[in-house]
């Protein structure tokens, strides 16, 4: 159970760990670079399979299998609509392992960690263009 599918004779587990989002970063650079690629239609077909492929190997990982899922092997074993339908399952596991929240305890406000950390890379990116050069 969980968020599962079929490549072949193999069931893909997807999940978001540390690890797959350090690989994401080694990768494309940072993890709100690679949601951006997405949303933002710059080339999300390979960002959405980068995703996939580092929650598909974080899900082996957690089986303790270990084995690498690479983009290659997600972009040769599965259709196009099964591409979608990993990436929809990769983006919900990013979800789940995202979703950290704490409550300040000044003002016991639910806090989203996440987005936190989405808003300071969106400052410090702003900083970067508006600063003196």
């Amino acid at each position: 159970m969980g968020l599962t599918m079929k490549m072949g004779e193999r069931e893909l587990l997807f999940r978001f760990t540390t690890r797959a989002w350090l690989e994401i970063e080694e990768k494309i650079g940072s993890l709100s670079k690679l949601l951006n690629r997405i949303d933002e239609e710059d080339r999300p077909l390979d960002a959405s399979i980068t995703l996939a492929a580092a929650c598909a190997t974080a899900g082996e990982r957690h089986r303790g299998s270990g084995d690498v899922i690479t983009t290659d092997m997600l972009i040769d074993g599965l259709s196009p609509k099964d591409i979608k339908h990993a990436n929809m399952l990769a983006r919900r596991a990013l979800t789940l392992g995202m979703r950290r929240e704490r409550v300040d305890k000044d003002d016991e406000e639910i806090v989203d960690v996440v987005l936190e950390e989405l808003r300071r890379e969106e400052l410090k990116k702003k900083d970067t263009v508006q600063a003196p050069g």
